[in-house]
């Protein structure tokens, strides 16, 4: 069975550093807009809660934004909520992994990756976390 354009991208170290980061960020922001929409709570609100713009909160969710560790927590503590972390082996196998790979083997036939910063010959020939909701 031939590796996923996924699983040669993650086989390199600069690879998965690469993808840990982006995984991380759109999971977190994805959380926060989770627990936002179970507690009805809108950008507006979120922002006086946290005492910044609609802009910065916006920024936060759209899961492109470089967060700090302080700032999650400024945003989950202000929604009532603690982040609990924790690390687990990751592998191409993994059932997330595997998800992912469909959704990048799909993407991959229509899109330009020169956007994302390297070329389709990168990824042709490629160079642990969980997080819950507690309270």
């Amino acid at each position: 069975m031939s590796e996923t354009v996924l699983q040669q991208f993650v086989a390199n170290p600069e690879g998965m550093r690469l993808f840990q980061q982006e995984q991380l960020a759109v999971e977190i922001a994805d959380l926060i807009c989770k627990t936002m929409r179970k507690q009805h709570v809108t950008q507006s609100e979120l922002a006086q809660r946290l005492q910044k713009s609609k802009g910065r909160v916006s920024q936060i969710l759209s899961g492109d934004s470089n967060l700090t560790l302080r700032t999650v927590a400024d945003v989950f503590t202000a929604l009532d909520k603690t982040l609990c972390v924790s690390a687990v082996k990751m592998s191409a196998e993994s059932e997330p992994m595997q998800m992912v790979s469909m959704l990048v083997d799909q993407t991959y036939q229509t899109t330009s990756y020169s956007s994302w910063g390297f070329d389709e010959t990168f990824l042709k020939n490629p160079v642990d976390g969980n997080s819950q909701l507690a309270g």
